[in-house]
């Protein structure tokens, strides 16, 4: 709920003043896109079976899709590594490779 002391749950309804003049302020639901004119209408609108599904639709497509494949790590690591570190790991590499040439 709105009131809760939990600030993460709180954190999940973006309320929106529309209008303050006097005392009819209205409150507005983005997920929904539903505006209540007062506190009571709008905790009531949270409660609702509409206002769960749009939230949790919201939720779910903020997911990353487990059929999109994983970033390749092996160019992050050679940058991470640093030119030198990079350089002497090619450079050990040639030699190796030479040396198998060499033996066959």
């Amino acid at each position: 709920t709105i009131l809760a002391d939990d600030q993460q749950e709180t954190r999940r309804y973006v309320l929106h003043k529309c209008s303050e003049s006097g005392e009819s302020a209205s409150f507005f639901c983005e997920s929904c896109e539903f505006t209540a004119p007062s506190v009571t209408n709008f905790t009531s609108h949270l409660s609702t079976k509409t206002h769960k599904q749009n939230e949790l639709r919201i939720i779910k497509s903020m997911e990353p899709d487990p059929m999109e494949e994983p970033p390749k790590r092996k160019a992050n690591r050679r940058l991470r590594m640093g030119f030198r570190t990079y350089h002497v790991l090619l450079g050990a590499r040639r030699v190796a490779r030479r040396l198998a040439r060499r033996c066959t």
